[in-house]
């Protein structure tokens, strides 16, 4: 909200004005979105200013009368855009409660709302009320983050831990991964040879890394895994999925259809007699093979039938051979004969094929089900849940189930008002979840409530580009259509209204649009009814749309000397040189940005991908090299950077001193800094068979600078791995200063998250080196690099990091890839209810029947989402856009017909373009705005050259020193103050499981409101605990004897506070902390703090001074919050237990100073 005018309506651009402008007023369009009685669905194509509308509908909501905070749930697609609307809703409302009245006035005109002096008035409190409401502000959630807060409000009714965690990433990677090991462990145990061999097949057919990622697909649908039958039923259920319409078993089912009573012998026969009498080498092979089938049996007319139909089909083109000269006999009666016969085997051999393919498919199913099972368990047994889960059981949770309609009732009580954002990302599932929360707004007693129940969405068919998590415009089809029947059944109406007039782009970029979207065909995107034109609110028509020549591979001729990026195709590595000269030029000549009303900064240009790739790095190191800033790949796949691999060199190392290779990377590598040259002269053992180790350390001259070495082998084994890392860059190595002054500053980040990795390891797994290394290699270790919003970079990303963003010039660097050429060719068999199967890759010779619909069905939804992709791409550039590619040697010349190139040049012909020479490119095509490629500058526009205004006298001010700064004061933590007589002894063993008893007794504690909950204390204590050595009997009786006494019974009633935050000011002193119990009654007011130590006093006199400090704070902070109310504080020691009272004089000599 706090940018332009302009700016607020579109995405986030590659920097920010923080500061509050006053509300740009919404167009029509916008205005009938955000009513807030209406139900609508919108349509927003990209630049449309739909996050400004969710923005305005959301404070209209709140402007209503009787609508709380907490009545609106407003759902975003990722938790950067759930931010981006909180802090603009959130940054709105503050300003308003300061707001001049007039200023105020204009912001409500704006955005359609009522104005009058009782409606400015109830906006200036708003704010107030975000902060109060339950939860401490508005709900506007990821889907992922309703659903964690849902199912941790029900999570018996769920079926899942109380507590439980969500994981992902490398965490859920490694349960997988052991999932996996305990299903082969078991199998073997259980001599379950079936799934061993199947198991073992589907790994020499796919693979490990193949296999592995198959099997994952399949745990990730755990419901779909159940539904497939054990045993013989799965492979009916894998015959109907192949479109195998038999149910026998497959030696009976060829038994049958290639028996003589089966086959037309004669017709056979025939074919042999004529190739025969034709004599030629090709006839007799021909005459041998029909002969030498109608002699096999059954069983080897089925391994051979393939060969038998190649008699007749000619294998290359793909067709019946009949009469070709020179491969048949040329008799009148072959061709028919020929005919007839290739009309039966190829049926037949599809069949056959099919049904092993099933067959293939159900072996590898049930390995994956029973995966899914064990996974399920190992992920209940951690009380960890992954984020397919989370949508799952919520779905699970509101529509079935004896519980559901309890909850949905729970929910229906609160929520009044749905917004979904980024719609058309939504998936069957997740509309599931909106559907159940929605499902009484418009019937039954939630349909006649007296407050107005609405459902908002807003998205884009033309930007659904997740089809991997299942979504597609269909999907956002379906549920529109569903809403709209369930709205219309309440006497109402869905309003279905598009947004079209962008704010983003200039008219030259959104022409391109048009253009693209006309020539390729609205149904060519995956969209049913055609795509209103896009038309720009900027007043000039300045921009350029540039397609440049594909790059093709130089001759062997042309190549230069080899140089350290010589193992990438020349034409990629010329691409990104030039794309790199055209980005310096552009920063260099700095042309006048109409949107931005300044020059041209590197923070302006963003380079767009299809993939991340040779052609990612090659454009960060081509641009560093030209000292153009650029931010680094949006994703940074961790073992790639050389810093990385480095420290990674020196854990293999310390692991195996003899590993020579570890040990020469480490040498030559900025930690040592040895050059190639040194490192031969040193190294060169000649004859001597000994380890580069052993060689170097036997040389005294060397000694010295070896001493870095001999530090890390004797850490090795007594620090924790981000202990040794943290030594290596910042101790007496200083390798963190070492690689940034050899590879600059963005060594910094690989760093910083190598070290992060490390201590994720040692939080989720622990161990040492060795274990560390393991986990590393075998995880992805990819990392989401967040941009900073003021960083004046160049960004390089995939255009699916780009969503939501956008750039005055975008560069597309990689518009000639084909996208029929993946490396993962699995397939997956969308069902009615939108889930995936996972299938095997279904190979060329499978391709028919089914089997062939399944493959174009999949092909068709890539290429429509490819497309999609594209659209998305070309509408993050608001002024500029830069296209082009490289193409390799199988081209020849040519764009892939399916290329995004291929599109745009189509699209550029149609605006009237064709190519031109260019001395970088060779050709090139422009598409230029009728104002020009830029605006002219304000000052070159208005006025000539005038006099240089006279230099301003500075203020006496400016040369004085600043007043000395009053020092805030520190926040004091009552629970954390230090004594230094009571220091503590370093933890023996005992006194270790003693703190961990005291932690469990706390974490029960906060669980227990009444005698009621102890059951449900007890269930959480058995899911947490899983070391022996824990008494959880004993600890369980403590808390139910300590909960149960008399004496202080009134702390463990439902008027009792748990767990309390506490802030305040007691004089100078900033008091902050958590108070275990207290319980405010009409002028007084009691705290008890747990204590679970076995030094347990008689009375106050005896409790240390610790303690009695922090009871006389908190009780200095709460006669500073209560101040018409006593405050009593008492001590309970759950060990004996005892509860021990402080009086006020006990406690008065500790209190702050301010109040002594």
């Amino acid at each position: 909200m706090g940018r332009s005018p302009v700016d607020c309506r579109g995405g986030r651009g590659m920097s920010e004005d923080t500061s509050l402008t006053p509300l740009y007023p919404l167009i029509p369009a916008q205005l009938a979105a955000v009513q807030p009685e209406e139900n609508v669905w919108l349509s927003a194509s990209a630049g449309t200013g739909k996050t400004q509308v969710l923005t305005a509908r959301v404070i209209r909501l709140l402007l209503e009368e009787g609508v709380e905070p907490e009545n609106l749930l407003c759902i975003t697609f990722t938790k950067a855009g759930a931010a981006e609307m909180a802090e603009r809703i959130n940054q709105r409302l503050a300003s308003w409660v300061q707001l001049e009245d007039t200023a105020l006035f204009k912001d409500m005109e704006a955005i359609g709302a009522k104005s009058g002096p009782e409606y400015r008035q109830r906006a200036s409190e708003l704010f107030a009320k975000v902060l109060d409401a339950p939860g401490g502000g508005l709900q506007i959630l990821t889907i992922h983050s309703f659903c964690q807060s849902l199912l941790g409000s029900f999570p018996e009714e769920a079926g899942l831990v109380p507590g439980f965690k969500p994981i992902e990433g490398a965490e859920q990677q490694a349960l997988l991964r052991e999932a996996l090991a305990s299903m082969v462990i078991a199998a073997e145990e259980a001599d379950d040879q079936d799934l061993i061999r199947s198991l073992q097949k589907l790994s020499l057919a796919m693979g490990e890394e193949a296999a592995e990622k198959f099997l994952a697909k399949c745990a990730a649908v755990p419901d779909v895994m159940e539904g497939i039958p054990d045993g013989a039923g799965a492979i009916s259920w894998a015959r109907r999925v192949a479109g195998v319409e038999f149910d026998e078993p497959l030696d009976e089912w060829i038994a049958s259809a290639l028996s003589d009573g089966a086959i037309d012998r004669s017709a056979l026969e025939s074919v042999v007699a004529l190739n025969k009498v034709w004599g030629t080498a090709t006839g007799l092979k021909r005459a041998a093979t029909i002969s030498e089938w109608l002699e096999s049996d059954v069983a080897q007319r089925g391994a051979t039938l393939e060969k038998l139909h190649f008699c007749w089909w000619n294998k290359s083109k793909d067709e019946p051979q009949t009469q070709t000269k020179g491969q048949v006999p040329q008799v009148d009666e072959y061709p028919e004969l020929a005919l007839d016969l290739a009309n039966w085997t190829k049926p037949l051999l599809e069949t056959l094929t099919r049904a092993d393919y099933a067959e293939r498919l159900a072996s590898a199913l049930l390995v994956g089900k029973r995966l899914a099972q064990f996974y399920t368990h190992a992920k209940h047994a951690r009380g960890v849940i992954d984020f397919d889960d989370m949508i799952r059981r919520t779905a699970a949770l509101l529509n079935s189930g004896a519980m559901a309609q309890w909850v949905r009732f729970k929910l229906d009580k609160q929520i009044d008002h749905i917004l979904v954002d980024e719609a058309q990302d939504t998936n069957k599932a997740q509309w599931d979840i909106v559907a159940a929360l929605a499902s009484d707004f418009f019937s039954g007693f939630g349909q006649n409530a007296d407050s107005i129940r609405t459902i908002f969405s807003v998205g884009d068919f033309k930007q659904a580009i997740y089809g991997f998590q299942g979504t597609a415009p269909e999907r956002y089809e379906e549920a529109g259509n569903k809403f709209g029947e369930d709205i219309k059944g309440a006497g109402g109406e869905l309003a279905r209204l598009t947004l079209s007039q962008s704010f983003r782009s200039t008219t030259p970029v959104l022409q391109f649009v048009n253009a693209l979207i006309d020539e390729a065909g609205h149904a060519n995107f995956g969209i049913l009814d055609p795509v209103p034109d896009h038309y720009s609110r900027m007043p000039a028509e300045v921009g350029m749309v540039e397609l440049l020549a594909p790059v093709s591979p130089k001759s062997a001729d042309e190549e230069g000397d080899d140089d350290e990026e010589s193992w990438v195709p020349n034409q990629k590595r010329d691409l990104a040189e030039r794309l790199a000269d055209y980005a310096k030029e552009l920063i260099d000549q700095k042309p006048w940005l109409a949107t931005q009303k300044r020059p041209l900064e590197p923070r302006d240009i963003m380079f767009l991908l299809r993939s991340r790739g040779d052609v990612a790095s090659l454009l960060v190191a081509q641009l560093h090299e030209r000292r153009v800033p650029v931010a680094g790949v949006d994703r940074l796949r961790l073992a790639q950077p050389l810093v990385v691999q480095d420290l990674l060199a020196v854990i293999r190392f310390v692991l195996q001193p003899l590993d020579d290779l570890s040990l020469a990377c480490i040498m030559v590598s900025p930690i040592i800094g040895w050059t190639q040259e040194k490192l031969l002269e040193y190294g060169y053992r000649g004859e001597r068979k000994v380890s580069l180790w052993q060689h170097l350390r036997g040389q005294e001259a060397i000694a010295d600078e070896l001493e870095p070495l001999r530090a890390m082998l004797d850490a090795a084994d007594f620090v924790t791995v981000y202990d040794f890392l943290e030594q290596i860059l910042s101790g007496s190595i200083g390798a963190r200063r070492k690689f940034v002054a050899r590879l600059g500053t963005e060594a910094l980040v690989p760093m910083e998250e190598m070290l992060n990795t490390a201590l994720l390891f040692q939080q989720q797994q622990g161990g040492g080196l060795q274990s560390f290394l393991h986990w590393f290699e075998k995880g992805e270790n990819i990392i989401k690099r967040e941009g900073e919003g003021g960083a004046n970079e160049v960004r390089v990303m995939t255009v699916h990091g780009s969503k939501g963003l956008q750039a005055p010039v975008v560069i597309l660097a990689d518009a000639t890839s084909d996208p029929r050429k993946k490396p993962d060719r699995t397939s997956a068999l969308v069902m009615d209810e939108g889930k995936n199967v996972p299938l095997l890759a279904i190979r060329s010779a499978e391709k028919s029947g089914r089997l062939q619909e399944i493959v174009e069905l999949q092909e068709t939804r890539e290429l429509e989402e490819h497309r999609r992709l594209l659209y998305v791409a070309v509408t993050r550039a608001e002024e500029r856009l830069i296209m082009g590619g490289a193409l390799s040697g199988q081209n020849k010349g040519v764009p892939p017909a399916d290329s995004w190139f291929a599109m745009m040049e189509s699209a550029m012909r149609a605006l009237g373009h064709e190519w031109e020479d260019n001395a970088r490119w060779g050709q090139v095509m422009r598409h230029v705005g009728e104002d020009g490629v830029s605006a002219a500058p304000p000052a070159t526009r208005d006025q000539s050259a005038k006099d240089d205004p006279a230099p301003l006298e500075a203020p006496a001010w400016l040369f004085t020193a600043a007043p000395q700064e009053s020092r805030p004061p520190r926040p004091l933590v009552p629970s954390r103050l230090e004594d230094d007589d009571y220091g503590d002894a370093p933890p023996s063993l005992a006194m270790q499981a003693a703190a961990a008893r005291g932690k469990l007794l706390h974490a029960l504690f906060e669980r227990i409101t009444d005698e009621a909950s102890l059951d449900a204390a007890a269930k959480w204590l058995d899911i947490t605990v899983r070391d022996a050595a824990i008494d959880k009997r004993q600890i369980l009786e403590a808390v139910t004897a300590v909960v149960r006494n008399p004496e202080w019974a009134d702390f463990f009633k439902p008027e009792a506070q748990a767990e309390v935050p506490l802030a305040a000011l007691v004089g100078e002193t900033v008091i902050t902390g958590r108070i275990d119990r207290m319980i405010v009654e009409p002028g007084r007011v009691r705290i008890i703090d747990f204590k679970t130590g076995r030094s347990v006093p008689e009375d106050a006199q005896g409790v240390i001074t610790p303690y009695l400090r922090q009871m006389a704070h908190y009780v200095a902070a709460l006669e500073t919050i209560f101040p018409d109310s006593s405050v009593e504080a008492s001590l309970l020691f759950t060990h004996a237990p005892r509860l021990v009272r402080l009086p006020d004089a006990v406690l008065q000599p500790h209190k702050p100073a301010s109040t002594v």
